[in-house]
């Protein structure tokens, strides 16, 4: 049965390089909860841009959690696939082949007790909230084409608030936290250490 590891973090804390880099570097599936925003494709971009994505109401989490179940299963799953500059799902999806190490990561990875029920390994990344805002600003900016001010407003309406509601507290449900303004060598280094610790709970 694969070893889930699950990776949390407000936004822009760093989670995704680390997931990713996890991902690669131990040949596992990777898998971004963004990706499983419910579709929106049927409302107006101005109906879309009105959305709290923030929100974890906002993920369709039974399909996420089926899916990590099919995974764990040894099963194939198609993964669907998140438009963030278009605010909508893509048509099409991924496959996503069976693997001895399933690394997934997002907001609320850690928020949902149904799926961090499924994981071997939690993951909490740990960066000051103001080097957060900054890079999602410049990222919402430079690569999603947002303007600074659509940016800071939605920082200040949906995604602060969210953070500190849903994300911030699911730090409780870690096993190991590590800091996303340190080198990321560091935090790789320690993840890796708790692995082996890790393959001996898989559910």
């Amino acid at each position: 049965m694969a070893v889930v590891v699950l990776v949390a973090g407000v936004s822009c804390s760093g989670k995704t390089t680390l997931a990713r880099r996890l991902a690669t570097d131990l040949d596992a599936a990777y898998i971004s909860i963004d990706d499983y925003y419910r579709p929106f494709a049927s409302l107006s971009i101005d109906d879309r841009k009105r959305i709290d994505f923030d929100a974890p109401e906002a993920i369709d989490v039974d399909l996420l959690v089926d899916h990590v179940r099919l995974l764990k299963a040894s099963e194939t799953i198609h993964k669907p696939l998140y438009d963030a500059a278009a605010y909508a799902r893509l048509q099409g999806t991924e496959p996503i082949y069976p693997n001895a190490l399933v690394v997934i990561e997002g907001l609320f990875a850690l928020h949902w007790t149904t799926l961090a029920g499924e994981a071997s390994l939690r993951v909490f990344v740990e960066t000051r909230l103001e080097a957060c805002r900054d890079r999602r600003v410049a990222r919402d900016v430079g690569t999603y084409g947002r303007t600074l001010e659509e940016s800071l407003a939605r920082y200040e309406r949906n995604v602060a608030p969210s953070q500190e509601r849903y994300v911030i507290p699911s730090r409780a449900m870690s096993d190991i936290v590590v800091r996303g303004d340190e080198p990321l060598e560091h935090s790789l280094q320690a993840v890796r250490a708790h692995l082996g610790w890790a393959r001996t709970k898989v559910y």
